[in-house]
């Protein structure tokens, strides 16, 4: 049916793809098909699919502890945690925020770097699941230290460019570590790509 009441009034856009081809799309007035809008909480499968592309190209080994230079001080606990449990919100770190709440960043200011890596572990590494906002950003610092090393560069915005996402970008703070716990941007033909 096109009855697109139904869709919701906080529905902005949407899109069907079937065997490849557009089925069907629809867009809210205002909004069209190169409308790039906040990802929210999908950025996070665009993290994991960056850092599941430098695995491949082995420029980052997900099983090793995360390349966090902040916690590599001698007797770190948080050393041990691997870029994994990161993506799997299994990391063991605590916040002081019901929800993992990342306001500070989102909207306050605060680099990635300076509010991510300051918490300490309230359980072991993979003994518990939280969701978690800064588990993701920690998990793109390790995968921008690993690809240094390794001589590339983290570049979101060409990689989605080369699987032909070309109007999807992700925000950095103001040091250019990326936010990619939610604010991507990408219209909804990228998003089905």
């Amino acid at each position: 049916s096109r009855d697109h009441a139904s869709f919701g009034g906080r529905t902005s856009s949407l899109l069907i793809v079937k065997d490849g081809r557009i089925v069907t799309e629809w867009y809210q007035p205002g909004h069209g098909p190169h409308t790039a809008q906040r990802t929210f909480s999908v950025a996070k499968s665009m993290a994991a699919t960056l850092i599941g592309h430098a695995a491949l190209k082995r420029q980052i080994d997900v099983t090793e502890p995360a390349m966090i230079v902040e916690w590599q001080a001698p007797g770190d606990p948080r050393a041990a945690v691997t870029t994994e449990q990161l993506m799997r919100m299994a990391s063991g770190l605590t916040s002081d925020t019901a929800g993992n709440r990342t306001d500070a960043i989102y909207m306050g200011g605060a680099s990635v770097r300076q509010w991510t890596t300051q918490w300490p572990l309230l359980n072991a590494p993979n003994t518990r699941y939280r969701y978690a906002n800064n588990d993701t950003m920690l998990a793109i610092l390790s995968l921008k230290a690993a690809q240094a090393k390794a001589g590339a560069a983290l570049d979101p915005v060409a990689f989605f460019d080369r699987i032909g996402m070309t109007r999807t970008f992700a925000e950095h703070d103001k040091d250019g570590d990326y936010i990619l716990s939610s604010q991507g941007w990408a219209g909804a033909r990228d998003l089905a790509r």
